[in-house]
């Protein structure tokens, strides 16, 4: 009953976030149209590969040696110091990526895009210490509170109060304050001493699926990128209208591997490969069915929310269904492997997807457009699966412990 409990409740929350996204989505488009969601979608991705980037893996670790009870919860004053830390990363990223690709980040945005990356990190951080806690109820008034947030900030738009990057600015500032807040842990610890020896340590396990993350970000979201920069931020728009419509099939999946990822940390190998079978089950046939009932409704519907101008989004999102269910087994595969202790095999699962989804962007976007962009997705998702299925066969190969020494 915990469990199902657990699911519903996390779904629910997810649903809610999502629908939030969703709502935050549509005002920006109604108020600034295809161009304006378009800068809106592009910033978001770029900001959160920068905070992949800057954490080097430490909420990774975070998870794994706080769930395991290896060492004591953060304090606030101690998650903001983490982040600290990081944000000179942030800088050199920001510059780096302002004087080489000027057309995706102008230098008048730097500050900006610098601030939400740096919120998002302390999101990161602190709803991964909750998660790891098994505060699975502090998790999600988070998410329900962060959403919300961000629709009060979609609806300045209305009033000329705030552009797409002001909403996103708001929404990440102040769903990171709800976060602290959240983190409100008794019999934490914050020593000083510890914490660069724990960041260390965190870094030293987490920076493997850290990479992997992060080459998933931008194998996933390379697509949007070149959209943007071969076909224009307009229909950068469209397509990520797209990308959230076949995405929100991945609610309950999500959900479930969320929930049971504090799970596989605690149960023993047997146990936890056979709860983690029934989940790649049912998380298949939720996502095929959401998708399904979520196509039929788009086709409609969209041009209606959004505008007659984002019409296509619908029949990019069905082209996208097929991995879209693909990866939604991906994702509890993935976490049963972090479960396990084996994080390393996110990196190597990322590293051979994105050698084929890489390529397959490149050649399919310049010449059929959002279309071939779909279809890219689509192959992505399904590939990262099939990689991690693949791994599961050779578990013991990659078996690693840290917590074990």
């Amino acid at each position: 009953m915990g469990l199902r409990r657990d699911t519903g409740e996390t779904a629910f929350a997810q649903l809610l976030g999502a629908g939030a996204g969703f709502a935050t989505g549509v005002l920006i488009a109604r108020a600034f149209g295809t161009e304006g969601k378009g800068v809106y979608s592009i910033a978001t991705q770029l900001t959160a590969i920068a905070a992949v980037i800057a954490t080097i893996g430490a909420e990774q670790g975070l998870l794994y040696y706080v769930g395991r009870g290896l060492v004591r919860p953060y304090r606030r004053v101690a998650l903001l110091r983490l982040v600290a830390a990081e944000t000179v990363i942030v800088v050199v990223i920001g510059l780096m990526v302002a004087v080489v690709a000027p057309a995706l980040l102008p230098s008048d945005r730097l500050p900006a895009y610098a601030l939400i990356t740096v919120a998002t990190m302390l999101t990161q951080l602190g709803t991964i210490q909750l998660l790891a806690l098994h505060q699975i109820r502090a998790v999600n008034a988070v998410t329900v509170a962060r959403g919300a947030l961000f629709v009060l900030a979609g609806l300045a738009t209305l009033f000329g109060a705030l552009t797409p990057l002001g909403v996103l600015v708001a929404g990440s500032v102040a769903g990171a304050v709800v976060v602290l807040i959240g983190n409100r842990i008794e019999h934490a610890d914050a020593a000083p001493p510890r914490l660069l020896a724990d960041w260390r340590a965190f870094a030293r396990f987490g920076w493997r699926p850290q990479l992997g993350n992060l080459l998933q970000m931008g194998s996933y979201r390379l697509d949007l990128v070149i959209v943007g920069a071969v076909l224009g931020v307009s229909p950068a728009g469209v397509y990520s209208v797209a990308l959230g419509l076949a995405e929100a099939a991945w609610l309950l999946p999500g959900s479930l591997a969320q929930v049971l990822l504090p799970r596989f940390l605690r149960l023993d190998e047997v146990d936890r490969r056979s709860l983690m079978w029934r989940s790649v089950r049912w998380s298949v046939f939720l996502t095929l069915a959401c998708s399904l009932v979520g196509a039929l409704l788009a086709r409609p519907l969209v041009p209606i929310v959004f505008g007659s101008a984002f019409g296509e989004a619908s029949n990019l999102m069905l082209l996208m269904v097929p991995g879209v269910a693909c990866l939604a087994a991906a994702k509890q595969m993935a976490a049963y492997q972090m479960g396990a202790g084996r994080p390393q095999v996110a990196l190597y699962v990322t590293v051979l997807s994105t050698l084929v989804t890489v390529p397959t962007y490149l050649v399919l976007i310049p010449a059929f457009g959002l279309v071939g962009a779909a279809i890219g997705s689509s192959i992505s998702y399904a590939i990262t699966s099939v990689i991690e299925a693949v791994f599961l066969r050779s578990r013991s190969t990659w078996s690693h412990d840290p917590g074990a020494s």
